[in-house]
């Protein structure tokens, strides 16, 4: 099967061929940790939708980084950026990882822009909260005529990021999974008992 996309064109048995080729040799145990901790975050998200993780605090400077990079392109681009740049981060890192063929890495990846995407949900939830143009979803759906719906499209980037996260621990797993699998297949074939 064959996909088109930004890293050009992709065939995915042979994607998940080179996968589990990476895999071979790869220390699974030191990277469990951060597969638990996706999925802690994961639970904090469905349990509070304003909860704040480690990844979030990052998160959070980055969106703020974005409205300072757009204040000279006018009101509408300054608060759309702050979420754009907060995005296009973890984006360029699972760009990189995949071009390099860091498996594991983008996987992770998929997960940091799912907290974006949580964070992203909480914010444009709250727009009718406010008339205040400071808050930047207000002012996006205002701006487009859409206030009326942030509740919809706050659920709709929601599901996006239950969807994100889900395939960065599904994926992680996985690659855990091959690691493992790997090292024991490597130790049988060299003899050593296990």
């Amino acid at each position: 099967m064959h996909m088109k996309c930004l890293l050009g064109d992709i065939n995915l048995e042979e994607l998940i061929k080179t996968a589990k080729e990476w895999c071979r040799g790869k220390n699974w145990i030191i990277r469990v940790p951060v597969v638990i901790w996706l999925a802690y975050i994961f639970v904090n998200y469905l349990r509070r939708p304003d909860y704040l993780s480690t990844l979030g605090a990052f998160n959070y400077w980055v969106h703020e980084a974005g409205h300072l990079l757009a204040l000279p392109f006018g009101q509408f681009l300054e608060a759309i950026s702050g979420t754009l740049l907060e995005c296009l981060i973890p984006v360029i890192f699972l760009i990189a990882f995949l071009k390099q063929g860091e498996f594991f890495g983008a996987s992770f990846c998929f997960g940091w822009l799912s907290t974006c995407f949580f964070y992203a949900s909480w914010y444009i939830s709250t727009a009718q909260r406010t008339d205040n143009w400071n808050h930047d979803w207000y002012n996006i759906l205002s701006c487009m005529g859409i206030l009326m719906y942030n509740h919809q499209i706050a659920f709709l980037v929601k599901l996006a990021a239950v969807i994100l996260m889900l395939f960065s621990i599904a994926s992680g797993i996985w690659l855990l999974w091959q690691m493992a699998v790997k090292i024991k297949t490597l130790r049988k074939s060299n003899g050593v008992s296990l």
